[in-house]
């Protein structure tokens, strides 16, 4: 018999003894269609084979059912009954709604899916998270971000990506995030019965009259049946020790920054953890994490435990940012953030208001930035999943993307850059990070350095205090020059960049790639915008870096080369430094 009509039969019995049985009964108010009318689970052919990297999951539904799930609204978590077939074409009772929050409006859905037992293509768990990836034109900013904390041997969810089809047609890459739960805790080591909470006050429609934006914020003195009080307000697992995660938030909330919260702490939470768990966040700049985007855990049964905060949602990191006008599907830039509590989570800040706790926090950031994650850490995971995602089968499908526009905000050809734009990130970012460790100033587009000792192969980064970096010289020789200052002022020279930037050479002269930033960052993380546009990209990919002469205009037009994601122009061929020279960025 033919193997997909014994796949469709089996799916047919399958459901109608079990599956139905199930699916009703874990939830009565869902509206669907039986399966039974469809002709069993749709696999299409020349699909690419299964691997290790990538996973292959077959949705099918009825299209009563599916149309039902793309019309309605998107926030509605009724689920709908699915048969899902994974790699190895093993079929399994499923039922699935959208996830996400401000995400479940962009063009690409990402599902949250249910199944009725473990599952060991997910990692022995009964949920399968999918994150469209839509705003990562990359597709491997989430990937990287929590392969750090397994690198730092931090309990995160576990990823794997998968090509997924809906009714026979591929709808897109995704990528599976592990839930938080006993099975997860398990695979760490971790009492997998021990208390989950997830701080969701930012997000709780009961807290109308509450002001705080954290749970850490809010006196929990004031409630007086505070385990009713914690179980309407917050999500969790499992059967959490309400006593225990009261006294937490009480000990923080009346704890003063200093010397108490340094004792408290180190008796309460896993000091050290913390700390690395902290610093990711910082070093990815994913600003949205302290309010909602991480769980608490503690390992009720064990009388010395201490907290320890886990990950999730790391959709907004490596540059990523919300901007007003445009959400977060857009190609802005933004490596500024600062190292401070967005949110309110007074846990976090009371930290880093804490002398002692700063201090081991910087020192310990120094380490990680050119120890573990150096530059060359993110190159090698470039490559790495650069080769996982040549395994994609996108251009290998008959029927793609019926349901959804495309994979990502991304744009084909582009891959590149969106690669070299996290890689670019990473080397603003450590600067930035740099000067925070130096001290944060307010001279602002304006940066003098001495490179009396500067040789071949070095690169010069021109930061100003703020931590802006002005531009950089990968260096090919140096002529006894002293010192280099760069200067960003404003000029009507371009009508399309409107800046000119200043550079002066002493001593003698320097000889390499001159790398110029613009600004084109507007929100609440950038600064400013200099483009004639208020658009991430327009026609920036035209951008040429060009020499004024003494009269300011037009001297020298320098080959280039752009990468608009990043904000950048960079000369193909090295250029001479000397002595006063201006330079502008415009079109030809």
């Amino acid at each position: 018999m033919n193997k997909w009509l014994t796949l469709s039969l089996l799916s047919i019995c399958f459901l109608g003894v079990f599956g139905l049985a199930f699916f009703l009964a874990a939830s009565p108010e869902k509206v669907t269609t039986s399966l039974q009318e469809n002709d069993g689970a749709h696999i299409p052919e020349n699909t690419p084979e299964e691997n290790d990297q990538i996973g292959n999951l077959y949705l099918t539904m009825n299209e009563v059912d599916l149309d039902y799930l793309y019309s309605r609204d998107a926030k509605d978590d009724q689920r709908i009954q699915a048969i899902a077939v994974d790699g190895s074409l093993k079929e399994h009772n499923a039922e699935l709604r959208f996830r996400g929050n401000s995400s479940r409006g962009l063009p690409k859905k990402s599902f949250s899916i249910r199944f009725d037992s473990p599952k060991e293509f997910i990692f022995g768990g009964t949920h399968m998270n999918l994150n469209a990836m839509y705003t990562d034109p990359s597709m491997m900013r989430e990937k990287l971000s929590f392969d750090m904390f397994h690198e730092l041997g931090l309990p995160a969810p576990r990823t794997k990506y998968f090509n997924v089809y809906v009714n026979g047609s591929f709808e897109g890459l995704y990528l599976h995030i592990e839930r938080i739960d006993d099975h997860m805790l398990a695979h760490f080591g971790l009492n997998p019965s021990g208390t989950l909470v997830r701080d969701e006050f930012r997000h709780n429609l009961q807290l109308e009259n509450v002001e705080s934006s954290s749970i850490f914020s809010f006196d929990i003195q004031t409630v007086e049946n505070r385990a009713e009080f914690l179980e309407q307000t917050t999500n969790y697992r499992n059967k959490p020790d309400w006593k225990a995660f009261s006294e937490l938030l009480e000990w923080v909330y009346h704890t003063e920054a200093g010397p108490d919260f340094v004792n408290g702490i180190e008796e309460r939470v896993d000091t050290q953890a913390f700390i690395d768990w902290l610093i990711v966040h910082f070093l990815i700049a994913d600003v949205d994490a302290f309010s909602d985007d991480y769980w608490m855990y503690l390992d009720s049964e064990t009388d010395e435990a201490k907290w320890k905060l886990i990950p999730w949602d790391k959709d907004l990191s490596f540059g990523s940012h919300y901007r007003q006008g445009a959400g977060t599907g857009n190609h802005f830039f933004a490596y500024e953030s600062p190292i401070q509590s967005r949110f309110d989570n007074q846990l976090l800040q009371k930290f880093l208001d804490t002398p002692e706790l700063r201090a081991q926090l910087n020192e310990r950031m120094q380490y990680l930035m050119s120890e573990t994650f150096s530059s060359y850490y993110f190159q090698n995971k470039m490559d790495e999943f650069s080769n996982i995602l040549e395994l994609n089968g996108e251009h290998t499908a008959e029927k793609k993307f019926i349901l959804h526009e495309k994979n990502s905000i991304g744009e084909k050809g582009h891959e590149e850059y969106y690669k070299e734009n996290i890689l670019d990130f990473i080397e603003l970012r450590y600067q930035y990070l740099t000067q925070y460790l130096e001290g944060l100033g307010t001279v602002k587009n304006t940066a003098t350095i001495d490179v009396t000792n500067v040789k071949a192969s070095d690169v010069l980064y021109l930061r100003d205090k703020e931590g802006w970096v002005i531009g950089k010289v990968d260096v090919e020789s140096n002529e006894n020059a002293q010192s280099l200052t760069v200067t960003v002022q404003p000029s009507s020279s371009s009508t399309d960049i409107d800046r000119c930037w200043v550079i002066e050479t002493s001593g003698g002269s320097l000889k390499g790639q001159l790398t110029l930033y613009y600004r084109n960052d507007t929100g609440w993380i950038g600064k400013e915008n200099w483009y004639h546009e208020d658009v991430s990209i327009g026609e920036q990919w035209d951008l040429q870096l060009v020499q004024l002469d003494e009269a300011g205009t037009v001297n020298t037009i320098i080959d280039s080369y752009v990468n608009p994601f990043s904000n950048k122009v960079t000369s193909v061929k090295s250029i001479d430094l000397s002595e006063k020279q201006e330079f502008i960025l415009k079109k030809p």
